[in-house]
């Protein structure tokens, strides 16, 4: 073999590696949204808008106070806040404050009231609507039952993809029904650890065992108390 076909195959494999690590899940890295001055949120590089998955903002983390944000029930009116008393409200700079409301703006979370001056803000038409729809199902949920973020979804929507939003409604807004009676998939309580930071586990199984629910050996509500999406579907018809 002649030092140009060598170098020829040389190249050759070379081209190959690269394309398998361009096209190889290793040159994909999972976009976040940072929380200016935080230090515990994470980092990442932002996708470009062709790249952003249609649940980008479901599974994108956030800081503190960009949930502390989220979690402001004035946010969930049409009339919305000013930032000033966004960043009075979650004790930081109105600066700041402002690009952590563009930064949620950009991910489909929050938007401008049109028109207000001075300046407001205000969750998306699809949060704000959702957390009223979901609080009225919530609230079909009987002493005795439970039902999962993924029930209360599909009731509304007929799909899951809203489970988190509803987990969200159901720790942040002080009028959701019930929370203790929104379970995981299978009957558990939301774990400590888990992002939404839900009720201890054991203080949300005790307020079911008090209204009547039962538990198995493995911490899971007794199958027959559950509330199926169809049944809750019923309940709220007109």
């Amino acid at each position: 073999m002649s030092s140009y076909d060598s170098d020829r195959e040389t190249l050759a494999r070379a081209v190959a590696l690269l394309n398998r690590y361009v096209d190889g899940p290793e040159a994909r890295r999972l976009a976040v949204v940072p929380d200016p001055g935080d230090e515990d949120a994470a980092a990442g590089d932002q996708p470009s808008d062709a790249e952003e998955a249609p649940d980008a903002a479901a599974v994108q983390p956030r800081g503190p106070r960009q949930e502390a944000i989220l979690a402001l029930p004035e946010m969930a009116t049409s009339a919305g806040m000013k930032p000033a008393v966004v960043a009075a409200r979650i004790q930081y700079s109105v600066s700041n404050t402002y690009t952590l409301l563009q930064t949620l703006g950009r991910v489909g979370l929050v938007e401008q009231v049109p028109g207000s001056r001075p300046q407001r803000w205000r969750l998306t038409r699809e949060h704000r609507n959702g957390a009223e729809l979901f609080c009225r199902i919530a609230a079909q949920v009987r002493t005795g039952e439970w039902t999962t973020c993924a029930d209360i979804s599909l009731a509304a929507r007929g799909d899951t993809s809203a489970a988190w939003m509803v987990c969200w409604a159901a720790e942040r807004l002080p009028d959701f029904p019930a929370p203790h009676r929104v379970l995981l998939e299978g009957g558990r309580p939301h774990p400590y650890e888990h992002e939404h930071q839900r009720g201890l586990p054991g203080l949300v199984s005790g307020r079911l065992l008090g209204e009547g629910v039962t538990f198995d050996a493995f911490g899971r509500a007794e199958r027959s108390s559950r509330v199926g999406w169809d049944d809750l579907r019923q309940r709220i018809a007109p």
